[in-house]
């Protein structure tokens, strides 16, 4: 029997398991803490593997434990199992990108570190590890805004947009020592420069050191009054454009600057007037992410790559020349909540679901559940994938989600909290 090891199998990494049925491979998973995380509970499948273990700091228990399956090799499933999947298939010899540079796969000061050292443009930053240091760190970056946020947390996670000294202030007093959404301290921030232009989110996956970047979404985000930005609306653009040309090339420096010999990678660029930045990056695949959708357009999908590329060369290479093939247009609408209390009735799904474009909405509240308004990328209620040969027609129904938004309470009828009640009294 074949055996792998997934690291944390959660969000899209829940995925791996069943794809790599399809090779004949059996899964083992280890967990890097006992307890998963809260917004990974949901995903996790457990009847997918065989086995389960918990690391501990002794490795060596953990690797002699799991060399009874001899595994083929051993995989990130999420963010959290990124270092730990060095560290496993470093010690067992399987492939893997080694632990040489896992800083550079996890921390953003890395990260940014790396690239100025192999001579590739990125973002001024600054390590804050107590209040005193702000000062500096703002001379560092010498120019407003400011970004703060943590080292080694994910998605908007504890991230500060700052126009004044006061600001970065109140950004540090608020995240520094604080528990991040990775369960990890808030020991030290970072202080980055903020890079205008055109953000961009991109999937690669790697082979032998070779890299195929297979999605790119032109990422626009929307500011909320009083709090920060919000997910607005993603486009899949074309690999074969002038647009992406450049992106890719930058893509590739990168990955080859982290060491990355196999596995996916999500990295967010942004495209500024002097060329491509990198804003961060992970060595797994991106979370909350529709695979029918991408299966749909592109032919292949995220979870079907990563699984081949480990898995069997053949077949990878063979759903590579599948990636371009069609020509149909992708978008992503975050859904943008303006209203507090509890979910009564769902609002204008038919109506939804025979736009021209429509293709299917994911992780919207359930009735009974509790909602409060929308205040930042990691708090969209909900995402809603249009699929459709013109663009036109895609934005078209972009536009009309955004003005049933608009009306009354949204897609969302709520009873509304107490203190809503209150404050409109």
């Amino acid at each position: 029997m074949k055996y792998a090891v997934i690291v944390d199998a959660y969000s899209t990494g829940a995925s791996l398991a069943d794809e790599l049925k399809l090779y004949g491979i059996t899964c083992i998973h280890v967990q890097t803490s006992a307890e998963i995380l809260e917004y990974d509970v949901d995903s996790y499948r457990p009847g997918d593997f065989q086995q389960r273990f918990v690391a501990t700091q002794d490795l060596k228990a953990l690797t002699d434990a799991l060399a009874e399956f001899d595994p083929m090799f051993i995989i990130p499933g999420c963010e959290s199992g990124v270092e730990l999947a060095d560290q496993l298939s470093e010690l067992m010899g399987t492939p893997g990108n080694g632990t040489a540079l896992s800083a550079c796969r996890r921390d953003k000061w890395h990260m940014a570190k790396r690239l100025h050292q192999m001579g590739i443009p990125a973002a001024r930053v600054a390590l804050i590890h107590q209040m005193s240091e702000v000062e500096t760190a703002i001379e560092t970056i010498d120019g407003w805004p400011v970004v703060i946020k943590p080292v080694n947390s994910a998605g908007a996670d504890g991230i500060h947009f700052c126009y004044e000294t006061a600001q970065v202030r109140h950004a540090v007093d608020k995240e520094l020592g604080c528990l991040n959404e990775m369960g990890l301290i808030n020991d030290t921030l970072l202080a980055m420069e903020y890079l205008a232009g055109q953000q961009y989110l991109v999937q690669a996956v790697s082979r032998d050191g070779e890299h195929f970047v297979f999605e790119i979404w032109r990422d626009t985000r929307k500011p909320v009054p009083g709090a920060g930005v919000v997910n607005d609306r993603e486009v899949l653009i074309d690999l074969l454009s002038e647009e992406a040309a450049p992106i890719i090339a930058y893509v590739h420096q990168c990955l080859d600057a982290f060491g990355v010999d196999i596995g996916p990678s999500f990295l967010e660029v942004m495209v500024t007037n002097n060329g491509p930045m990198l804003i961060e990056w992970a060595a797994r695949m991106m979370g909350t992410q529709e695979l029918s959708a991408m299966t749909r357009v592109r032919g292949v999908n995220a979870v079907n790559l990563c699984a081949a590329c480990y898995a069997d060369p053949e077949v990878f290479h063979s759903m590579l020349e599948k990636v371009n093939r069609s020509n149909a247009t992708c978008e992503v609408i975050g859904m943008i909540n303006s209203v507090s209390g509890q979910v009564i009735h769902h609002r204008w799904l038919d109506e939804l679901s025979a736009r021209p474009s429509f293709f299917k909405m994911i992780r919207a509240p359930e009735i009974g559940a509790s909602v409060a308004p929308t205040i930042g990328i990691s708090t969209n209620y909900g995402f809603i994938y249009l699929v459709h040969e013109d663009p036109a027609v895609t934005y078209a129904d972009y536009l009309w989600i955004r003005q049933k938004e608009a009306e009354d309470t949204g897609f969302f009828d709520v009873q509304l909290s107490q203190a809503a009640v209150a404050q409109a009294c």
